[in-house]
């Protein structure tokens, strides 16, 4: 959870950031949590998103339980190695 922290002070409402091993979730949890409180103030929410990948299938439907529940409207979930990521974001 200390990489979340390590971003705190930089962290800004539109920014997105990439969790690479994100579960069973409480780092992405943390910085959602970071991300939502950046934008206190504001008229709107965070403009920004939180990415949670996880490569293990098993891990990851364990981590979208968690979140399914939740429903924040900047979490995306993804399961990909992370070279299939990187294969995919570079095609966007």
């Amino acid at each position: 959870m200390i990489p979340a922290l390590l971003l705190e002070p930089g962290l800004e409402p539109h920014m997105s950031i990439l969790d690479m091993c994100a579960a069973p979730g409480s780092k992405t949890e943390q910085l959602l949590n970071l991300l939502s409180a950046s934008a206190r103030g504001q008229s709107v929410g965070p403009s920004g998103m939180v990415v949670g990948n996880d490569a293990d299938p098993k891990r990851m439907k364990t981590l979208r339980a968690r979140y399914d529940r939740l429903g924040h409207p900047c979490l995306l979930l993804t399961c990909l190695r992370g070279e299939d990521l990187q294969h995919r974001i570079g095609n966007l």
